[in-house]
């Protein structure tokens, strides 16, 4: 588990860059809180806070690297994936209803990563 704590955090560094919402990232979730959660064949990195209501949902380290390599391959002209609430919000609506939790708002924090705020 810290290989795999270790690996989204580099992820997190190289998709992400320096800045404030990369501090606000680092400073809010932490490694150890990382949950592998897999639906419909997908599988997804999940970072919850029931104590502040708040959960990050992130695609898995393969997708990510591929999104990352797909960019690349097109110089960045073509059209970034995972960066809007449809491609997010399925897995966290069903990841929280087994809490009986919903979403009250939600958005980006960097490339493949949505925070969502939510309510049990």
């Amino acid at each position: 588990m810290n290989r795999i704590a270790a690996l989204v955090f580099v992820g997190v560094i190289a998709l992400g860059g320096c800045g404030p919402k990369m501090n606000y990232v680092l400073d809010t979730y932490k490694a150890d809180e990382l949950k592998v959660y897999s639906i419909q064949g997908q599988v997804w990195r999940i970072f919850d806070k029931p104590d502040i209501g708040k959960m990050m949902i992130a695609t898995s380290v393969d997708t990510a690297a591929a999104e990352g390599a797909r960019q690349g391959a097109t110089f960045y002209l073509a059209r970034d994936r995972w960066t809007t609430d449809p491609e997010f919000r399925p897995a966290a609506t069903a990841y929280l209803a087994q809490r009986g939790c919903t979403i009250t708002g939600g958005r980006l924090l960097l490339k493949t990563q949505f925070e969502y705020d939510y309510t049990c």
